[in-house]
């Protein structure tokens, strides 16, 4: 047997580690090493650590934002994850209740919800629901409604029940003054639901008027959002399903489940005139006004509507929250948000 080469010391110790950890090599199991679930695997180059770093670990629930937002009966502001399990709550000043107040919305960053008459402003806060000033902010609202943001112009639009559409644009202390659309959206009589066109992102917004009985229903009108009208309908287009319901919830949905690229959802909710409408509801158009028949069982009063890039439709209602899979299934079950007090009234889903 040769000598060992003349290597030194620290050569030799090297050496010999090398032959211990080849000997090692031969038994064990043949399984890569174990991952306990919800901790990071850091995986090695080997085939069999390749193959097992492949498992998707199911998400830590402790780390999943809020994707959903509720506001209820009791005044409270709940923040969900995509599991249904509550991850914040806020109590925010309101009021909020049927055609008062309730509608939420976000710029990627801040949550802001609008309080109803009398308090007649906004709030503001993080994702986790944690105040962000200035908040309350936006003070001299008349009877806020919905509310939706316009990424490209990074601009709140509000529908102020009052006969009025404001925009504000975040941070703006006291929103003072308020930015006025400069041709102040011509028709709009009663703005209550406001929606961004998410899918064609073409700088429109979307508004269900709820003028109420005696007044003639000024419907649904579809908005540049500098003010100007981008398509107006004729009495034939958004019919509601009974002649005594008027449009006060709205929100523009993919339509990735039919022809149709988007699909605008209207809640429609009682005049007012007592003629005794058999029931409110929610149905579903084309962009041109067009009706696509389906039925959405269940609903009672559809208070605020928000839909997600999935086509999952959430109806905030006197019924609960609602969730409907476009084209229109029956709604999943409530139980799924048991921290819930009906009625709800207001509702937005970010993912």
């Amino acid at each position: 047997m040769s000598a060992l080469p003349p290597v030194g010391v620290v050569g030799r110790l090297a050496y010999f580690l090398v032959i211990i950890a080849l000997a090692g090599c031969g038994g064990g199991s043949a399984s890569g090493p174990s991952i306990t679930p919800g901790t990071a695997f850091v995986p090695k180059s080997t085939t069999s650590d390749v193959v097992e770093s492949s498992i998707v670990q199911p998400p830590n629930p402790i780390l999943l934002p809020p994707v959903v937002y509720a506001v209820d009966s009791t005044g409270t502001l709940f923040g969900f994850d995509v599991l249904g399990n509550q991850r914040a709550n806020v109590k925010p000043v309101g009021p909020f209740g049927h055609l008062n107040g309730g509608g939420i919305a976000t710029d990627g960053t801040h949550i802001v919800i609008t309080d109803g008459s009398p308090s007649n402003e906004l709030e503001v806060y993080t994702k986790f629901l944690v105040p962000a000033p200035p908040t309350p902010a936006c003070h001299g609202l008349l009877v806020p409604r919905g509310i939706a943001y316009d990424p490209g112009w990074n601009l709140f639009f509000i529908g102020n029940g009052g006969a009025s559409i404001t925009s504000y644009g975040y941070p703006r202390p006291a929103c003072n003054p308020l930015l006025p659309p400069p041709n102040n959206f011509p028709g709009a009589y009663g703005p209550s639901g406001v929606a961004y066109d998410t899918v064609a992102k073409n700088n429109t917004i979307w508004v269900a008027n709820y003028a109420g009985y005696p007044t003639s229903a000024n419907g649904v009108i579809d908005y540049w959002t500098n003010g100007t009208v981008a398509n107006a309908f004729n009495n034939d287009r958004f019919i509601p399903p009974h002649p005594d319901l008027e449009p006060y919830s709205i929100a523009v949905c993919p339509g990735i489940n039919t022809p149709y690229h988007p699909i605008i959802a209207v809640g429609f909710i009682d005049d007012g005139s007592g003629k005794g409408v058999p029931f409110q509801s929610i149905a579903i158009y084309t962009n041109k006004g067009i009706r696509i028949p389906t039925l959405f069982p269940g609903v009672k009063t559809p208070n605020s509507l928000s839909c997600n890039s999935q086509d999952d439709l959430y109806d905030a209602d006197d019924a609960g929250l609602l969730v409907y899979t476009l084209p229109g299934s029956a709604s999943r079950p409530n139980r799924a948000f048991p921290q819930l007090t009906r009625q709800v009234y207001g509702v937005l889903v970010t993912n």
